[in-house]
């Protein structure tokens, strides 16, 4: 396994079969499209686990909404407290 920091809050876990991407706030690129999630996680083959452990802004980036649509295996949970 491989432990990657990516941004602010965000790390990933990379295993042979999948890979699990926590608090995804920012990419490490310069751009939006560029950076560690966008260029490798995005691209590799197995399951793209996406976790949020809560709604705030700088844990939880809407972008992850769209990754279903070029990612097959995928998977979205987040955290969000109830009252």
């Amino acid at each position: 396994m491989r432990l990657t920091y990516i941004y602010h809050s965000g790390f990933a876990i990379e295993a042979d079969e999948f890979a699990i991407l926590i608090d995804y706030y920012k990419d490490t690129g310069r751009s939006p499209e560029k950076g560690f999630v966008h260029e490798k996680l995005l691209n590799r083959a197995g399951t793209l686990y996406v976790l949020s452990s809560h709604f705030h802004p700088d844990h939880f980036n809407p972008e992850v909404l769209r990754w279903k649509t070029y990612k097959k295996r995928y998977r979205l949970s987040f955290r969000q407290k109830i009252f």
